[in-house]
């Protein structure tokens, strides 16, 4: 194929004129750039007495040419001409996207200097279809409602956007007001990303990475493409018109599982100082979506991250062989609506998502909050921004910091402080279901780096709903790596019923099996987490609470000695005092024995 289009190129390249070889093509006045997958952005010019080029008219401006319209990012579209005195050119954010309704976009213009050879770089941020801007031009006579968005036919698109029944992007103010605050590893490389932007990304002027299936089934962590199975991903809309449970996202399309260090960003201006991703701007995103469960609204929160790197990953020990592409991970936060929390402010919870099922959930009086690092610090008043400790390479999130880098050779002083954490570092919690509890190695989460884009407003985005990339049946990665949001929801904060965790991983996604009423949380084990000493717990009361929203209401707990006779041979002594961490809901009995 590629011996047929050079003889085509060069016999075409032989029939031009000589004087039309030699004068060259016209000079690039504006060039139009944009990086959001499935946005349709048009590029118009202005000049004098109202003459206007467009996509319907391309030459509508004496002298000026514009490049062919693109509907849909990434994309670029220039005006190329031999003068520009006076013209203007405008920005106009039409539509195309997978969510009419949001998050703004970045684009670039860039128009070429007076004669001096420079150019001028615009970054705009447009905040819906609709939206635009015009770029010099004080001669030129820009006509009323020249970007209309969508409500001008326009025709149909060249390539297939499916639409989104996604929410608008508003009323997100609870979300807003108890949005986590990541506190990353002070050796963390990646960052937090933008799932259209992330899907868009495209290296030496083609799609960065690439659909397609694998060699042997995911249980078995195939680490390779089938030949000839591969298809550009050049946006969102690829993604969604290929709703495959066995289709793979291929990082970098390389046909392979990308090395840990080659999972890099391919903007360069989003590389540096350590970082392989953007801290901020609109490539950073943490999405939200909220439902209605017992006494609560859980407020659930999702964050993309390029690449899980393991600590001691090694395809020969199965149980630390955990490297792979693409990872979903987040928490999710409770804020109690029953009538005894009509009375109170602030959240009660927050489910903490990491290794194994189901997530660590704690009490609000034990977690930090708003930058105030110290334990129980959210139990101040108007506390109301948690704090995600993020493992630095898998991005399990943690509520406290822990800062061991362990080694072979940070052996203790005595034989009795022989532990994980000593020979592995920081180690994984709640995941006895792998292998002994602790004894699963984990990267440091020190906590000493604070996301850039923590307190961006627009970083903030609601996770959409059916037919988007949340619900996306295939794996986000190589070797069988996770998938989407719509197959954790059972997992991560309804239920810690297996029947529903089985129902949400089985196959593809269904409304019936994401919209499924799940009961309350009742297990007691999901309360019994690594920062709590002490856990008195009954099931029955334990539901209780949760359905009437009390499990931050104030109670009671009073611990007693117990005297027994004690068994042959054995002696008992009852501890003359103790300090106890504990988590309780109201209702519990006042003593416990």
């Amino acid at each position: 194929m590629r011996l047929v289009l050079l003889f085509v190129l060069v016999t075409f390249c032989a029939a031009v004129p000589v004087d039309a070889a030699a004068r060259g093509p016209d000079p690039v006045l504006a060039r139009l750039t944009w990086d959001a997958a499935g946005a349709d952005v048009d590029l118009h010019v202005f000049g004098s007495s109202g003459a206007h080029g467009w996509y319907r008219d391309r030459a509508g401006v004496a002298g000026l040419t514009l490049s062919a319209d693109v509907v849909g990012g990434p994309g670029e579209e220039t005006v190329a001409g031999a003068g520009r005195a006076g013209v203007g050119f405008g920005v106009c954010w039409y539509g195309g996207t997978a969510s009419p309704d949001g998050p703004p976009i970045d684009v670039v213009l860039t128009v070429a200097g007076a004669g001096d050879g420079r150019v001028l770089p615009t970054h705009v941020r447009l905040q819906r279809p609709g939206s635009a801007v015009v770029v010099g031009g004080a001669d030129a006579g820009v006509p009323a409602r020249w970007c209309r968005g969508e409500d001008v036919e326009k025709g149909p698109p060249s390539g297939p956007y499916p639409p989104s029944s996604s929410p608008p992007q508003t009323d997100l103010a609870l979300e807003t007001r108890f949005r986590p605050r990541l506190r990353l590893d002070s050796g963390e490389r990646w960052r937090p990303l933008e799932a259209g932007a992330f899907l868009g990304e495209r290296a030496d002027g083609h799609a960065a990475h690439t659909l397609c299936s694998v060699t042997q089934p995911f249980d078995r962590h195939p680490d390779r493409c089938v030949p000839g199975s591969s298809l550009a991903l050049s946006g969102l809309g690829v993604l969604l018109t290929h709703r495959s449970p066995t289709a793979v996202l291929d990082l970098d399309g390389d046909g392979r599982t990308t090395a840990a260090h080659d999972a890099v960003s391919p903007v360069a201006a989003c590389r540096g100082g350590g970082l392989v991703d953007c801290d901020a701007g609109a490539r950073a995103a943490i999405y939200a979506r909220r439902f209605a469960l017992g006494g609560y609204t859980v407020l659930d929160y999702w964050l993309l991250y390029r690449f899980n790197d393991a600590p001691f990953s090694s395809p020969l020990l199965r149980l630390t062989d955990n490297d792979h592409e693409g990872d979903w991970e987040g928490v999710s936060v409770g804020v109690p609506t029953g009538a005894a929390g009509a009375a109170r402010t602030g959240f009660d919870w927050v489910a903490y998502a990491g290794h194994g099922a189901p997530p660590r959930r704690y009490l609000r009086g034990l977690l930090s909050c708003d930058g105030d690092d110290r334990p129980g610090s959210c139990a101040m008043p108007g506390a109301d921004r948690p704090h995600v400790y993020v493992a630095r390479g898998t991005h399990a999130s943690y509520p406290m910091a822990c800062r061991g880098r362990g080694g072979l050779f940070a052996l203790p002083s005595n034989l009795q402080d022989l532990s994980a954490s000593r020979l592995l570092g920081c180690h994984q919690t709640g995941v006895a279901s792998r292998g002994p509890d602790g004894a699963l190695p984990e990267g440091s989460f020190d906590g000493t780096r604070r996301w850039g884009a923590d307190d961006d407003p627009e970083a903030l985005r609601r996770l959409p709903s059916s037919g988007s990339f949340a619900d996306w049946p295939g794996r986000w990665g190589l070797p069988g790596a996770v998938r989407g949001p719509a197959f954790q929801f059972a997992n991560r904060a309804e239920a810690s019923d297996p029947a529903l965790r089985v129902a949400a991983s089985a196959g593809p996604s269904t409304p019936a099996a994401r919209g499924a009423a799940p009961g309350p949380i009742t297990s007691c084990e999901d309360w019994l987490a690594d920062a709590v000493a002490v856990l008195v717990c009954d099931p029955d009361r334990l539901a209780a609470a949760f359905a009437a929203g009390e499990l931050g209401a104030p109670g009671e707990l009073a611990l007693a000695a117990v005297t027994a006779p004690p068994a042959a041979g054995a002696r008992r002594e009852a501890p003359s005092g103790a300090t106890v961490a504990d988590q309780r809901p109201r209702g519990w009995p006042a003593t416990a024995t």
